[in-house]
């Protein structure tokens, strides 16, 4: 038998699966479009309609214990799940080595479509396992076969998250998500930017007085220079400014609310104060980030030239703040 003709006998017809369960969304996640074969679906919880405790590798009580906090609809068992299924045909000495390339491939996929989710629109969009299948039937010889590689991967950072708020999104917000999955979002060209949005991402796993730490630094990093003395005041100005300059009272409640925000900051980092940072505070801040950074994104200027503008507008109207 040629070499050819030996290689053709040792295929396996393959399906591959991933499932993650979805946390801290409610239904319109659906309305999200994902990318890489991902898609969200609607699936329940009852083992008998969608076998997920087979998928996952639980029982029907560990399904129900684990996951009860996804479901969508108090009326049913339904989560959203994040899917992969395809269908491929390969030779049976590289079944392991696929199966491990697609499971680092997927997982820093379906990761950076979740954090994109989570930066694009406040929500603590998470999953906190995914599971991955490989099944095949191996034709060796002509002897078939059946041969499966399974695994499921904990997400650490997920057990962590403090779930303030619930994702949702319209339609037309739904789209604009969409599209930036589409693209090559994460991770940005810059680097001090890539450190504003990790801080960003952080503030949705740890507790209030860590995030209000980590969120206004990645302000500082936005609106400061390196050696800033006096950061409050214009650290609030400049992103009041940066966000409303063609809207002055929200510019003026914004700085209010920041200048307030970064007095709460201090009071924890040098007191070690923390009962009064609230939920609202860390849902507002994250507001603040979000629309900053975002902003920052459109913008052609670098950081010299954003602070030198806004320092200008800030002297050229200096009784915008009421001092």
């Amino acid at each position: 038998m040629s070499e050819c003709a030996s290689n053709n006998n040792k295929i396996a017809e393959t399906t591959y699966s991933v499932h993650a369960v979805i946390f801290g969304a409610d239904q319109s996640l659906l309305r999200v479009q994902l990318k890489d074969g991902f898609s969200f679906k609607r699936i329940s919880l009852n083992p008998a309609v969608s076998h997920l405790d087979r998928i996952l590798e639980t029982t029907d009580f560990g399904l129900r214990r684990e996951y009860e906090a996804a479901r969508i609809d108090e009326r049913s068992l339904d989560v959203i799940c994040a899917v992969k299924e395809t269908e491929y045909t390969i030779h049976t000495s590289r079944l392991q080595e696929r199966f491990s390339d697609d499971v680092d491939d997927d997982l820093l996929s379906l990761d950076n479509q979740i954090r994109i989710i989570r930066l694009l629109q406040e929500g603590p969009v998470r999953f906190k396992k995914i599971a991955f299948h490989q099944k095949s039937k191996l034709h060796v010889d002509g002897v078939i076969a059946n041969a499966e590689h399974n695994s499921i991967v904990p997400i650490g950072e997920a057990s962590t998250t403090k779930p303030y708020s619930c994702f949702h999104c319209n339609d037309e917000e739904a789209a604009y998500i969409s599209e930036k999955i589409q693209s090559q979002y994460l991770p940005f060209s810059d680097i001090q930017l890539n450190a504003c949005h990790m801080y960003y991402d952080l503030s949705y796993h740890t507790e209030a007085f860590v995030s209000i730490t980590l969120l206004l630094t990645a302000l500082e990093m936005l609106f400061l220079e390196r050696y800033a003395g006096g950061k409050q005041k214009p650290l609030a100005k400049r992103c009041a400014v940066f966000l409303y300059e063609n809207d002055l009272s929200k510019a003026r409640e914004a700085y209010r609310k920041l200048f307030d925000l970064y007095g709460k900051r201090s009071e924890f980092v040098h007191e070690g104060k923390i009962s009064g940072i609230q939920t609202q505070d860390i849902i507002e801040l994250r507001a603040y980030v979000r629309d900053s950074l975002l902003r920052v994104l459109s913008l052609s200027e670098n950081k010299d030239q954003r602070i030198s503008r806004l320092k200008s507008f800030v002297e050229q109207n200096q009784g915008l703040f009421g001092e």
